[in-house]
Protein backbone atom coordinates (compact mmCIF):
# COMPACT_ATOMS: atom_id res chain seq x y z
CA UNK A 1 0.00 0.00 0.00
CA UNK A 2 1.42 3.36 -1.05
CA UNK A 3 0.69 6.59 0.78
CA UNK A 4 0.47 9.72 -1.32
CA UNK A 5 2.11 12.85 0.02
CA UNK A 6 0.19 16.07 -0.13
CA UNK A 7 1.81 18.85 -2.18
CA UNK A 8 3.32 21.74 -0.15
CA UNK A 9 0.93 24.57 0.56
CA UNK A 10 1.61 28.11 -0.52
CA UNK A 11 -0.39 29.54 2.38
CA UNK A 12 1.84 30.63 5.27
CA UNK A 13 1.12 28.90 8.55
CA UNK A 14 0.06 31.34 11.31
CA UNK A 15 2.63 31.80 14.06
CA UNK A 16 0.26 30.37 16.66
CA UNK A 17 0.14 27.03 14.83
CA UNK A 18 3.58 26.73 13.24
CA UNK A 19 6.02 28.47 15.55
CA UNK A 20 5.99 29.49 19.19
CA UNK A 21 4.70 32.98 19.68
CA UNK A 22 7.08 35.63 20.93
CA UNK A 23 4.30 36.87 23.19
CA UNK A 24 5.55 34.63 26.02
CA UNK A 25 9.03 36.13 25.63
CA UNK A 26 7.63 39.65 25.82
CA UNK A 27 5.56 38.81 28.88
CA UNK A 28 8.59 37.25 30.59
CA UNK A 29 10.69 40.30 29.74
CA UNK A 30 8.00 42.63 31.08
CA UNK A 31 7.76 40.61 34.31
CA UNK A 32 11.54 40.69 34.74
CA UNK A 33 11.65 44.45 34.18
CA UNK A 34 8.78 44.93 36.65
CA UNK A 35 10.62 42.81 39.24
CA UNK A 36 13.84 44.80 38.74
CA UNK A 37 11.98 48.11 39.14
CA UNK A 38 10.26 46.80 42.27
CA UNK A 39 13.55 45.64 43.78
CA UNK A 40 15.27 48.94 42.92
CA UNK A 41 12.43 50.86 44.54
CA UNK A 42 12.60 48.72 47.67
CA UNK A 43 16.38 49.16 47.87
CA UNK A 44 15.98 52.92 47.57
CA UNK A 45 13.28 52.92 50.26
CA UNK A 46 15.49 50.87 52.60
CA UNK A 47 18.32 53.34 52.06
CA UNK A 48 16.03 56.29 52.79
CA UNK A 49 14.32 54.78 55.86
CA UNK A 50 17.37 53.26 57.52
CA UNK A 51 20.52 54.60 55.88
CA UNK A 52 22.84 53.16 58.55
CA UNK A 53 21.47 49.64 58.02
CA UNK A 54 21.70 50.04 54.27
CA UNK A 55 25.30 51.22 54.52
CA UNK A 56 26.20 48.31 56.80
CA UNK A 57 24.60 45.83 54.37
CA UNK A 58 26.41 47.42 51.43
CA UNK A 59 29.75 47.16 53.27
CA UNK A 60 29.09 43.51 54.14
CA UNK A 61 28.16 42.74 50.53
CA UNK A 62 31.39 44.36 49.30
CA UNK A 63 33.38 42.13 51.65
CA UNK A 64 31.63 39.11 50.13
CA UNK A 65 32.73 39.84 46.54
CA UNK A 66 33.85 36.72 44.72
CA UNK A 67 34.13 34.83 41.45
CA UNK A 68 32.43 31.52 40.71
CA UNK A 69 32.63 29.11 37.81
CA UNK A 70 30.27 26.31 36.85
CA UNK A 71 29.94 23.98 33.87
CA UNK A 72 27.42 25.00 31.23
CA UNK A 73 27.49 22.01 28.88
CA UNK A 74 28.87 21.66 25.37
CA UNK A 75 32.37 22.38 26.65
CA UNK A 76 31.39 25.81 27.99
CA UNK A 77 31.51 27.35 31.47
CA UNK A 78 29.73 30.17 33.28
CA UNK A 79 32.09 32.63 34.95
CA UNK A 80 30.31 34.94 37.39
CA UNK A 81 31.62 37.93 39.29
CA UNK A 82 29.81 39.18 42.39
CA UNK A 83 31.17 42.68 42.80
CA UNK A 84 30.10 46.22 43.69
CA UNK A 85 27.62 47.66 41.21
CA UNK A 86 29.87 50.49 40.07
CA UNK A 87 32.67 48.02 39.29
CA UNK A 88 30.28 45.72 37.42
CA UNK A 89 28.98 48.65 35.39
CA UNK A 90 32.53 49.83 34.68
CA UNK A 91 33.56 46.33 33.52
CA UNK A 92 30.55 46.02 31.24
CA UNK A 93 31.09 49.53 29.85
CA UNK A 94 34.76 48.77 29.14
CA UNK A 95 33.82 45.60 27.27
CA UNK A 96 31.16 47.44 25.26
CA UNK A 97 33.70 50.17 24.49
CA UNK A 98 36.15 47.54 23.23
CA UNK A 99 33.44 46.25 20.87
CA UNK A 100 32.74 49.76 19.60
CA UNK A 101 36.45 50.39 19.01
CA UNK A 102 36.76 47.10 17.14
CA UNK A 103 33.79 47.90 14.94
CA UNK A 104 35.24 51.32 14.13
CA UNK A 105 38.56 49.80 13.08
CA UNK A 106 39.22 48.87 9.43
CA UNK A 107 39.35 45.18 10.40
CA UNK A 108 36.26 43.31 9.14
CA UNK A 109 33.72 42.38 11.82
CA UNK A 110 33.32 38.61 11.88
CA UNK A 111 32.14 38.11 15.47
CA UNK A 112 29.00 39.11 17.36
CA UNK A 113 28.98 41.70 20.14
CA UNK A 114 28.83 38.92 22.74
CA UNK A 115 31.74 37.08 21.15
CA UNK A 116 33.84 40.25 21.02
CA UNK A 117 33.06 41.07 24.66
CA UNK A 118 33.89 37.53 25.76
CA UNK A 119 37.12 37.41 23.76
CA UNK A 120 38.15 40.80 25.18
CA UNK A 121 37.46 39.65 28.75
CA UNK A 122 39.51 36.48 28.31
CA UNK A 123 42.33 38.38 26.63
CA UNK A 124 42.54 40.92 29.45
CA UNK A 125 42.37 38.32 32.21
CA UNK A 126 44.91 35.92 30.70
CA UNK A 127 47.27 38.40 29.05
CA UNK A 128 50.89 38.07 30.25
CA UNK A 129 51.26 41.87 30.14
CA UNK A 130 48.11 43.47 31.57
CA UNK A 131 47.52 47.03 30.43
CA UNK A 132 46.31 48.27 33.82
CA UNK A 133 47.22 46.01 36.75
CA UNK A 134 44.95 46.05 39.79
CA UNK A 135 46.90 47.35 42.76
CA UNK A 136 44.21 48.82 45.03
CA UNK A 137 43.83 45.57 47.00
CA UNK A 138 47.51 44.64 46.74
CA UNK A 139 46.83 42.28 43.85
CA UNK A 140 49.57 42.42 41.19
CA UNK A 141 46.92 42.02 38.51
CA UNK A 142 46.05 39.27 36.06
CA UNK A 143 48.61 36.55 35.54
CA UNK A 144 49.11 34.15 32.64
CA UNK A 145 46.77 31.18 32.82
CA UNK A 146 49.75 28.80 32.86
CA UNK A 147 50.95 30.31 36.14
CA UNK A 148 47.58 29.58 37.75
CA UNK A 149 47.41 25.92 36.74
CA UNK A 150 49.23 23.31 38.82
CA UNK A 151 51.20 21.22 36.34
CA UNK A 152 52.88 19.01 38.96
Amino acid sequence: MTTALAPPTETPVPAAEGEPSHLEDLVALRNRIDAEITESTRAYARAEVAPEKFTARARAARRDRHITISPAGDGMALLRAYLPAEQGIACHAALRNAVTQHRLSPEPVTRTRGQLMTDTLVEHLTSPAPTQPVTAAGDPGPRPLESLVDTA
